[in-house]
């Protein structure tokens, strides 16, 4: 077997692994009102890991934003804010139905 298919296979494995165990740390958080954890994984996830990634992963990043024009920009956090809508209402959905609903 060729190493990019293994590489694929593996990243595959993974992905499976991160999708049927994201929602695992909230079983240990059930007296937490619903607000609470998703406000730390909201920060988390979508606040600082991004950024954190972005920095570690692309060169001189502030030159990359700061040559975009400000049409770009606003459709990159238009398009992000609307992504961040559907999360939070996914979240509400898994919440009230339960995990295996909320993926049906």
């Amino acid at each position: 077997m060729n190493s990019a298919l293994q590489a694929g296979l593996a990243l595959i494995l993974l992905a499976g692994l991160c999708q049927g165990s994201f929602m695992v740390p909230t079983k240990g958080m059930r007296g937490w009102a619903w607000e609470n954890y998703w406000f730390i994984f909201a920060c988390t996830a979508y606040l600082l890991a991004p950024w954190l990634l972005a920095f570690a992963t692309i060169p001189r990043l502030v030159d990359v934003y700061s040559g975009a024009n400000g049409s770009t920009l606003a459709a990159v956090a238009l398009f992000g804010v609307a992504w961040g809508i559907g999360a939070l209402t996914f979240g509400l959905g898994v919440d009230s139905l339960g995990l295996a609903l909320g993926f049906a």
